[in-house]
């Protein structure tokens, strides 16, 4: 084995950012022969107010989830990483990311970039709070667009 055995990617579902983030980390778990497993976090859904909404959030929350499972199936799929190693969470993603390296012994956390834009340039990114608070070493991978055909 590598330097690293145990190898935790976080993707956002992103079509135009995690295929080239996964490619790296496939090829990078593949060098270290190390376990590849990939997380997405979903951000719950909050609503102040009526009670009555209660129910729609809890539908709307189930669907999203659906799709989440449903899209990072697929993803995993194209790179063969296996069911047991495919992780959805609920939970603010600095946070869950983190705790979810640590569950799982993980020495690598591998995160795409996207640079900076609206909110993280005032509060900072995803890939910034795990680096700050994470146990163990951070890979930041600089997503780039798919190039469109012209």
């Amino acid at each position: 084995m590598g330097i690293h055995n145990r190898i935790l990617l976080a993707v956002d579902l992103h079509p135009d950012y995690d295929e080239y983030t996964t490619q790296r980390a496939v090829a990078f778990a593949k060098e270290q022969n190390a376990q590849l497993y990939i997380i997405h976090c979903i951000e719950p859904i909050h609503a102040y107010g009526a009670a009555q909404g209660y129910q729609l959030i809890l539908e709307v929350e189930k669907q999203v989830e659906d799709e989440a499972n449903k899209a990072l199936s697929e993803l995993a799929k194209q790179y063969n990483i296996p069911e047991e190693q495919q992780i959805i969470m609920q939970g603010p993603p600095q946070r869950v990311i983190v705790e979810q390296a640590k569950t799982l012994n993980a020495d690598l956390i591998i995160v795409g970039e996207h640079g900076r834009h609206g909110f993280s340039l005032l509060f900072g990114s995803t890939a910034d709070g795990i680096i700050h608070h994470a146990h163990c070493d951070v890979l930041a991978i600089r997503a780039q667009e798919e190039k469109k055909a012209e």
